[in-house]
């Protein structure tokens, strides 16, 4: 569970720092969309792509989808040297053994010229569907110089007992896609589980001619009878609630019905689930509690699905269409003027072409459809083979426009060469003023919705500030973090107020201090949800030093013994670290607190709490890039609890007899105690009962998202009468 727990971190780290910081801007646009922009040369001439509108755009576009995906599916991204998706091929040279595969990837994704690598040890292998245990199976990778043609491919061998594509899944290497994976955790121990049998299924004939109504009928049955998801729903629960998981019988057997359900379109046959596997309880992480009896998964999907939900309200500040412009100058070149009008001529045309584009595959955005990470379709292409394929072709039109529109810029750029008779410079004159007026154009439109127009140039705009820079004697140079640098000049004119307790502490220590102790004081109901608690000076300093500890520094640019401050002070480095840090890596003890101020003991606050918040504010900060997280306004209280009360989804639990009489006996104390430890603002109750004439609990509640999210956990706690009865004043 750890190494799932470990990935998924590291990947909403990355995420996140990617909206901050412009290495990994650029890395997280090269490992997880197809686009061929050249990250690097945009970066040296100093363009920010964590602050460029349409690059802004294309990370908030991941962002938002990634983290969606990671809370609804758990799509967990490999750091692409430990994985990659491929096709799958046969060895035509009979080189490979049983057991061998062969494995040469490029080194940098994206980019045809890289170099590559040649794997040499143990892999990982399967392909989705993925229901089960054989359909995962190690390989050895090994050197084959004859298959050094081939690259990023898996190559699998023609010798030996079985295809090995056919051991998982059923696979018939007929374009299949395989995951891969090299990262020594995800590598398992024991031997390969015994592949299941995957006979080609029967198909059913029709004599004589096909009609219409025999389309029409087909559809018709096929629509009533297409249950993938049932199935696929039943094994995903099964597998969390049985103690066996996967390797259960219930779980096996349902295995074996997905090759034909499947399969259904294609061969008319089907299978339905039995009695005895249909779910009775479904786990939190499926979000069934509406309408299905739901429970506190113990299993890493529980956990993984946990830890990132509470993002979810970060990712509602997500605003892609609605980003500032601001012109830079440094791509305004002298007499751009003059093609103005054929500039916004083009700019019209392919801002209607990409939009029409973008309506008639239900795509909300030009970045959705350039990165593939599609958020909510249009209701009409919602089907599962609908909405791959839209995606599909929508990027592929979206592209072709590219191109096409690069065309006709070069077209109009050597036919005014030819009637001007021009050539040498004067040419790479008229290319940098067009392309100037592109951006221009573009940038100074009231229409927002397409920015990528004029960066079909991107080349030439790269050579344009360039060459603008060199001329006023300016370095190419783009910082680590514009944002980092932006909100460092804010504290540094801030400086008076810290200035009197300065003494020998870093400056930047001092702003850590004092924004810390401003973050948890506005945060104390978060953090202990209760409004009668607050987190106390002990707890503030307890968690400084707890930070200190951990990261092994006295202030922001401490290496080994000596503190570089004066040269290089970066407060918001040294606040960003100490929200990483807790967003990640909290012990219990940090929150156990036993002081006294006023009379009142503290009860310290729960840890998790902490954890939560932190991760909420490092995500609103690079999302919003508004420093008011940090503290640096009055009104910190508003910017930090900016998420408003809403009435969530209803919870549906099935409860014990006990239970039950807390229930109906105490409603009013259970009641309070549940809004007490959660920190809803009302709780909403329904007692009912199912078809067989067990009861069960509908409970519905209004408050923020976190603390509904309290309220689930709570209610599904198996523990849950036994922390009710505990409680002081609770007399049964």
């Amino acid at each position: 569970m750890n190494v799932f727990l470990h990935l998924q971190k590291d990947m909403i780290l990355d995420l996140t720092d990617s909206l901050i910081y412009e290495k990994k801007a650029w890395k997280i646009l090269s490992n997880l969309t197809t686009l061929d922009y050249p990250y690097k040369k945009i970066l040296k001439c100093g363009i920010c792509l964590t602050q460029e509108p349409f690059f802004r755009s294309l990370l908030l576009c991941v962002y938002k989808v990634a983290i969606d995906q990671l809370r609804a599916k758990t799509r967990i991204a490999i750091p692409p040297e430990y994985g990659r998706n491929m096709l799958g091929i046969i060895d035509e040279t009979k080189t490979l053994q049983y057991g061998q595969v062969f494995i040469q990837y490029s080194e940098e994704l994206g980019n045809i010229e890289s170099p590559t690598k040649v794997l040499k040890r143990t892999v990982v292998v399967t392909k989705n569907p993925c229901m089960h245990p054989g359909d995962v199976r190690k390989f050895e990778a090994v050197d084959v110089p004859a298959l050094h043609h081939i690259k990023d491919c898996i190559v699998f061998p023609a010798v030996g007992k079985r295809p090995h594509p056919d051991e998982m899944a059923g696979s018939d290497l007929d374009g299949d896609e395989y995951v891969i994976m090299w990262y020594d955790d995800l590598v398992f121990s024991e031997d390969n589980y015994s592949a299941m049998d995957y006979p080609p299924n029967p198909e059913k004939s029709h004599e004589g001619s096909i009609k219409v109504a025999d389309m029409i009928d087909f559809l018709c049955t096929y629509i009533q009878n297409d249950n993938i998801g049932v199935l696929a729903h039943a094994h995903l629960a099964w597998a969390d609630v049985h103690s066996q998981g996967i390797f259960s019988k219930v779980c096996m057997d349902i295995a074996k019905k997905y090759p034909l359900v499947l399969d259904f379109a294609k061969s008319g046959y089907t299978c339905y689930l039995g009695s005895g596997e249909k779910p009775k309880l479904y786990p939190d992480f499926m979000e069934k509690g509406a309408i299905n009896n739901s429970y506190k998964s113990k299993n890493a999907l529980g956990y993984l699905y946990r830890a990132v939900r509470n993002l979810e309200a970060c990712v509602s500040k997500v605003d892609i269409m609605n980003l500032e412009r601001e012109l830079d100058e440094n791509l305004i070149y002298h007499g751009w003027e003059h093609y103005r009008e054929s500039a916004e001529n083009h700019r019209r045309e392919y801002t209607k072409r990409v939009n029409n584009i973008l309506k008639k595959y239900g795509l909300r955005c030009e970045a959705e459809a350039l990165t593939g990470f599609i958020g909510k379709m249009s209701e009409y292409v919602e089907n599962r083979y609908e909405r791959d394929n839209a995606i599909s072709i929508g990027r592929t039109y979206v592209m072709d426009a590219i191109k096409r529109y690069r065309m006709e810029f070069y077209k109009a750029c050597d036919k005014e060469m030819r009637t001007r008779n021009v050539k040498g410079k004067d040419f790479q004159e008229i290319k940098y003023r067009r392309a100037s007026a592109w951006y221009i154009v573009t940038y100074t439109c009231k229409d927002t919705k397409v920015l990528s127009f004029p960066w079909i140039l991107h080349d030439l705009l790269c050579e344009i500030r360039a060459r603008n820079l060199k001329m006023k004697e300016l370095e190419c140079s783009v910082p680590r973090s514009s944002f980092v640098e932006s909100s460092n000049e804010n504290f540094f004119r801030m400086q008076p107020r810290y200035q009197s307790s300065l003494n020998d502490r870093c400056y930047c220590v001092l702003v850590l201090l004092n924004s810390v102790q401003d973050w948890m004081t506005k945060s104390a109901l978060n953090l202990t949800m209760s409004a009668g608690n607050s987190a106390c000076i002990s707890c503030f300093q307890r968690i400084i030093r707890n930070f200190m500890r951990l990261c092994r520094k006295k202030c922001c640019s401490f290496h080994k013994s000596s503190c570089s401050c004066h040269t290089s002070c970066s407060p918001t480095k040294f606040i960003l670290e100490f929200l990483k840090l807790y967003a990640t890596e909290v012990s219990q003890d940090v929150g156990e607190c036993n002081e006294y101020t006023n009379n009142n003991r503290c009860k310290g606050f729960q840890v998790l709490n902490l954890q939560s918040i932190a991760l909420r504010t490092y995500a609103s900060l690079a999302i919003t890039k508004d420093t008011h997280y940090l503290g640096l306004s009055e009104n910190v209280a508003a910017t930090l609890d900016d998420n408003p009360n809403e009435e969530g989804d209803p919870i549906r639990i099935s409860v014990t007899k006990e239970f039950e009489y807390l229930f109906t006996e105490h409603n009013e104390k259970v009641i309070a105690y549940l809004k007490t430890m959660s920190g809803v603002k009302d709780i909403f109750t329904s007692a009912e009962k199912d078809p067989k004439g067990d009861w069960f609990l509908l409970v519905q509640s209004i408050g923020k998202g976190w603390q509904r999210w309290n309220l689930e956990e709570l209610i599904m706690d198996e523990k849950i009468v036994d922390m009710i009865k505990s409680q002081e004043n609770f007399n049964l």
